[in-house]
């Protein structure tokens, strides 16, 4: 029907959001990231492939 064009979803969970990384079901995750409190560098961004013009965007707050 065209109703819905993208999906998304935000994430508070670091753990949660890496387990969604390379799901088919999201078009873009946001993802909580601190420069002081760096966890989201490694549990999530460090796991993204970067060539994959499938996986979701990021988008970061």
């Amino acid at each position: 029907m065209g109703i819905v064009r993208y999906i998304g979803a935000s994430f508070h969970d670091l753990n949660l959001a890496a387990q969604w990384l390379d799901s088919p079901l999201l078009d873009v995750v946001m993802v909580r990231h601190n420069v002081a409190h760096r966890a989201a560098q490694q549990k999530v961004f460090a796991h993204l492939n970067a060539q994959d013009p499938q996986r979701p965007g990021i988008v970061t707050f």
